[in-house]
């Protein structure tokens, strides 16, 4: 008697059960990158809207044509390491210059083209490690090389000049090349292609491997932790190279240099912040006497 008449149900909204989100079968995500630095496009399914935050914000730091998300949340993924997968994936997509990842359960396929081979060879390096569980397929078309036939030189006894000694300090060098490289030397994203923007830097530190001639210089090529640590050794070392042989074009007498790349090995900053990680990717001068 007097019990409730009227319950109000306007504010209520009901939890969206698990079972409630669709089931993929086959589950199956793809990228698209048809236009060198232009966007990546991300369709198919994802385990999750964290997995899904988490996989473009990661994208946006690759691709600076931007992304373009259509993905939606779905169950039946593989196994809980998918989103890692995803992301490997993903990253060796980068070092295309058009391309795409098609993944259909369990087997992804990179497919693509690129105008230079070393990058072929740097996105198959990102993938020979892929994640347990997972098949990986790689189908990549590179320029085939130009042979040019020449007839074989006469050979004829090689003298070596003898190294010109030192004029300048071992310290006073070091100083310099340090005090060059206080505006850093910057890549391509993930790439060993010097920025127009860096080229003043390696101007400079070109006058100072002059003025230093007759000392052992080793150019060291340091990463941060993101990525596999093979691909960033081979990265490390293909971007010293580019170094020595900017220095090379400019002049300098590259005898008694070395190119040396550390990876991901030593660090001067924390890989757990965008500030350290940048700090660790850096190139550095060492003279040593001969």
């Amino acid at each position: 008697s007097g019990g409730v008449t009227k319950v109000d149900v306007s504010g209520i909204k009901l939890a969206t059960s698990g079972n409630q989100i669709p089931l993929a079968k086959p589950y199956s995500w793809n990228a698209t990158y048809p236009l060198k630095d232009g966007p990546v496009t991300l369709t198919g399914f994802v385990p999750s809207e964290e997995a899904r935050t988490a996989l473009v914000a990661e994208a946006k730091t690759m691709f600076p044509g931007g992304v373009v998300d259509e993905m939606q949340v779905a169950r039946g993924v593989p196994s809980p390491t998918w989103s890692a997968a995803a992301l490997q994936n993903l990253m060796a997509l980068q070092m295309l210059d058009r391309g795409g990842v098609n993944a259909v359960d369990a087997e992804f396929t990179l497919f693509g083209e690129v105008d230079d081979i070393t990058h072929k060879t740097r996105a198959e390096a990102s993938l020979a490690n892929f994640e347990s569980g997972y098949t990986s397929l790689i189908t990549v078309s590179a320029p085939e090389p130009v042979i040019i036939e020449e007839p074989a030189p006469v050979e004829e006894p090689v003298v070596e000049a003898p190294a010109p000694a030192p004029t300048v300090a071992i310290d006073t060098c070091q100083d310099e090349f340090n005090s060059a490289l206080k505006d850093k030397i910057n890549f391509a994203s993930s790439r060993a292609v010097i920025r127009p923007a860096s080229f003043p830097v390696l101007d400079q530190l070109a006058t100072v491997a002059k003025k230093c001639a007759g000392y052992r210089i080793e150019i060291q090529g340091h990463t941060d932790s993101s990525g596999p640590a093979e691909m960033n050794m081979n990265l490390s070392q293909m971007r010293a190279d580019a170094v020595l042989t900017y220095l090379g074009n400019k002049g300098v007498n590259t005898t008694g240099y070395l190119a040396k790349g550390y990876g991901e090995n030593v660090w001067v900053g924390d890989n757990r912040t965008a500030d350290g990680r940048a700090a660790n990717r850096r190139i550095e001068f060492k003279v040593s006497a001969n």
